[in-house]
């Protein structure tokens, strides 16, 4: 799995988002991939987080968590699932719809779910992508892209022919742009989890996205991160679905074979 790159680019991300640029970026993405069960027995979900050190460049500017977010799930086959239900209001059994802003997800629930959960109470898991802040306010998008293609960020929620099941069941991609804000005024608007020692550890930090795939599915995430405070980060990231041997291993284990090969001919 590659690491996220922590030279800052520079990015003009968009005063949409508040990125600032700055040079000693430190914001890391790792990636978990757990079975899943229930309704999504032979899915996996697989969770991106993004995490920066109490010592790292962001905590030094005062950085307190993640507040933005521009990243694009990938895979190379298959389709993403989703949970069903109209999230914009009442949902109904002709209107169903999709979540990939995660906005109704509780964040410890999708931390830990291998179900799909139940649809009626909100508490659902489907590929998404989001942050939250210390109460738990959610994302706020901005823009929003399925397979390259531009689409407002309400069409999620939209009755119609471009409702989220129309626009996301057969999708590869899907990106998002966004960031999480304090609407009460009070709490920090970040999600305090991305700040922490266990930064670089395989799924320490802030989760941000899911994805919700058929088993042994790649994944790849890319974009950029920033918390409240501090630098643009980019990353790219990808999980993959199942363990593929290195060159050099494939090799040995000929070379045993080989030998083995060998030893079972001379005592023939």
């Amino acid at each position: 799995m590659r690491k996220s790159t922590k030279a800052v680019l520079g990015l003009a991300v968009g005063a949409i988002l508040g990125f600032a640029g700055a040079a000693n970026a430190a914001i890391t993405v790792t990636s978990t991939r757990t079975p899943g069960t229930g309704a999504y027995l032979g899915k996996d979900i697989v969770r991106f987080f993004a995490a920066f050190a109490p010592t790292s460049a962001e905590a030094v500017a005062g950085a307190n968590g993640l507040q933005g977010v521009k990243a694009t799930l990938t895979i190379p086959s298959g389709t993403f699932s989703y949970v069903t239900g109209q999230y914009s209001g009442a949902q109904t059994p002709t209107n169903p719809d999709v979540d990939p802003f995660g906005g109704h997800s509780d964040d410890a629930f999708a931390r830990t779910s291998t179900d799909r959960g139940d649809p009626s109470s909100f508490p659902a898991l489907g590929s998404s992508i989001f942050v939250y802040d210390t109460n738990g306010f959610g994302y706020t998008p901005q823009a929003m892209f399925v397979d390259g293609v531009a689409k407002a960020p309400t069409a999620v929620n939209n009755t119609g022919a471009s409702n989220g099941l129309a626009l996301f069941q057969n999708a590869k991609s899907f990106r998002v742009e966004g960031v999480v804000l304090s609407p009460d005024g009070v709490s920090v608007a970040a999600d305090t989890k991305a700040k922490t020692a266990l930064a670089g550890t395989k799924g320490a930090g802030a989760l941000f996205a899911v994805a919700v795939v058929p088993s042994g599915t790649n994944v790849n995430a890319a974009g950029a991160v920033s918390g409240d405070k501090g630098a643009v980060n980019t990353f790219d990231v990808t999980d993959p679905g199942a363990v593929v041997p290195e060159p050099a291993t494939l090799g040995v284990i000929g070379i045993g074979g080989m030998a083995l090969v060998g030893r079972r001919r001379r005592k023939a």
